[in-house]
């Protein structure tokens, strides 16, 4: 009987590695990740944050070593994801995309430490709502929603110069998604309070309780669940554009611990999901390329709509989708075959993309009048934040780098004494704004507090040298990389490789540039206005030039993918 039952444990342990070796070339694998990370995410939400205790601080979570226990859950992901390399590497079995693996998993613990730690302790006002500080808020949209319904539109703001207040403008699914969220977190949270809660009572909302607070809290889990798709998707275009082993290594390492990924989804506005549908769209529209199959444009499309839907700015992704589709449509008609079912495909995505992403926007207009492309004007030239253009010289805020501001201080300084303008005030330069706001978005020294950044903040003038170096380092590499592209380019270039990554800078550059002249105030410097920048820069950081194919490729490998071309 014992021979038996153990004759039957390597029968059943090899029925068992054969059903993960399946499931690693499963297609459907990256969705039982996700699974199981919102599994985790739960458990992580309810033993950091708990229930709110409102007794003498007004947002501190639980107690005051919560962070101390999502401080160990970060450490141990480190340890599992050493361990994991280690492992491979004893069974010889470590590769570059074992070590993109280890990478992505750290960073995902380490955007949910950040992410859900920052209430725990810290002095920014209820930072990723910012409640209680701006009227007419993504707050206050949401909240509109929850009272008369999450289907209902919140109705237009306007002041005396008709111009529309605050965020009532903005796409509204990711407001409605939330909204949806909360509301199904709230029919369970029956045994927490439903007394109101003070601090909201004071500043107008007088029915807002412990039992909604903690509902609108779980937002966060979502907000994580948006941030897997965007390292998800970010990591699938890189391996589409055709980087592998040690390349595909180190830019996932550029993007994962860019810390812009880490706090764009605890902003609390429509920022992250809008770039999430477009890094979507813009993958299923390189898988489109190469299998030509309707299934993949219609994704393309559908995503491509929702990001519009969630934010506007979500269309600039179409500028480089355009290109692989023209790209796509050129070699079709170099080699005379497949162009009508190209039109048809692209008919129907037409179909599909326009009414979808644009019927808010003409719902708005027919409404309530507002302007195609509205953006609130955040202030006037006496505001703390504004940027006195003529006094700092089109070179210093449009183009040079390396300007004076950006040796001041490691972290953006959003307000300044403007009147009179002077230099060291606040950050002027668009480049400054940009990269200072990638690394610590829109916090500083005096508003971290305690929490998950304190030890950072505590050694700023060491952070700031590495800063200087880092960026230096980065600028001084990437330009490397395009000399190599531009003075090889007549002979070893990937042509429409090195166009379509020029198409990505370009679009990004032009529209955060005319951003920042229609609104130069320091708060339009961000990051999050100018996500695009990410792929090219990682990519040329990441890749080399190599010489294009011979025009006598057959068909068929003209259409695979751009890499497998190129």
């Amino acid at each position: 009987m014992e021979k038996n039952k153990s004759s039957k444990i390597p029968v059943f342990w090899g029925k068992l590695k054969s059903f993960y070796s399946s499931f690693k070339k499963s297609k459907w694998r990256y969705l039982a990740y996700f699974a199981l990370f919102v599994g985790y995410l739960y458990i992580y939400f309810f033993s950091l944050c708990g229930v709110p205790k409102w007794a003498d601080e007004p947002f501190a979570y639980k107690d005051e070593n919560g962070h101390l226990l999502a401080g160990w859950i970060m450490i141990i992901s480190c340890i599992l994801a050493v361990l994991y390399l280690i492992y491979k590497a004893i069974r010889r079995t470590i590769t570059f995309s074992s070590v993109s693996k280890a990478i992505i998993f750290i960073a995902l613990n380490a955007m949910v430490y950040y992410g859900f730690s920052i209430p725990v302790n810290s002095s920014i006002n209820k930072n990723d709502w910012w409640v209680g500080t701006h009227q007419g808020s993504h707050w206050e949209l949401v909240v509109h929603m929850w009272d008369e319904g999450p289907f209902t539109m919140p109705p237009l703001k306007f002041d005396g110069t008709y111009d529309i207040a605050n965020q009532y403008y903005q796409q509204k699914l990711w407001h409605y998604s939330v909204t949806l969220w909360a509301k199904l977190h709230y029919l369970f949270f029956g045994s927490v309070s439903t007394e109101p809660i003070p601090y909201f009572v004071n500043i107008g909302w007088a029915n807002f309780t412990y039992r909604m607070d903690l509902s609108f809290e779980t937002i966060k889990i979502f907000q994580a669940m948006i941030a897997y798709w965007l390292y998800f998707f970010t990591y699938k275009i890189f391996e589409r554009l055709g980087l592998k082993g040690w390349r595909l290594t180190l830019a996932t390492f550029l993007f994962c611990f860019l810390p812009f990924y880490a706090y764009l989804p605890f902003i609390y506005n429509n920022d992250a999901m809008s770039l999430m549908f477009a890094l979507m769209a813009m993958y299923f529209a390189l898988r489109y390329y190469r299998s030509e199959k309707l299934l993949d444009l219609i994704v393309v499309a559908v995503a491509m709509g929702l990001g519009m839907m969630s934010k506007i700015n979500a269309v600039l992704f179409a500028v480089p989708i355009a290109f692989i589709f023209l790209y796509d449509l050129i070699i079709r008609i170099k080699y005379k075959k497949g162009i009508k079912r190209f039109i048809w495909h692209m008919g129907v995505f037409a179909l599909i993309v326009f009414p979808l992403g644009l019927w808010y926007p003409i719902y708005e207009k027919v409404a309530y009048g507002e302007p195609f492309g509205y953006v609130l004007y955040p202030g006037d030239e006496y505001s703390g934040n504004y940027i006195d253009s003529s006094f700092f010289g089109v070179f210093d805020r449009y183009i040079g780098i390396f300007t004076s501001d950006f040796f001041t201080s490691p972290y953006k300084r959003d307000w300044g004494a403007t009147i009179p303008a002077s230099y060291g005030n606040l950050d002027f330069n668009i480049w400054t704004g940009l990269f200072k706001s990638a690394l610590f978005g829109d916090c500083s020294l005096d508003t971290w507090g305690e929490g998950p950044l304190s030890l950072v903040a505590k050694h700023a003038a060491l952070l700031q040298n590495f800063w200087l170096m880092a960026i230096l380092a980065f600028f001084i590499l990437l330009g490397s990389k395009l000399l190599a592209l531009v003075f090889n380019g007549f002979k070893k270039a990937n042509y429409p490789m090195a166009i379509l990554m020029a198409v990505f800078f370009l679009t990004a550059y032009f529209n955060y540039l005319f951003f920042c002249v229609g609104f130069p105030f320091t708060s339009t410097m961000h990051f999050r206005y100018a996500p695009m920048f990410m792929i090219p820069f990682f990519y040329v950081l990441s890749t080399k030039p190599s010489p294009i194919k011979k025009d006598d490729v057959p068909l068929k490998r003209q259409l695979e993918p751009i890499e497998r071309f190129l």
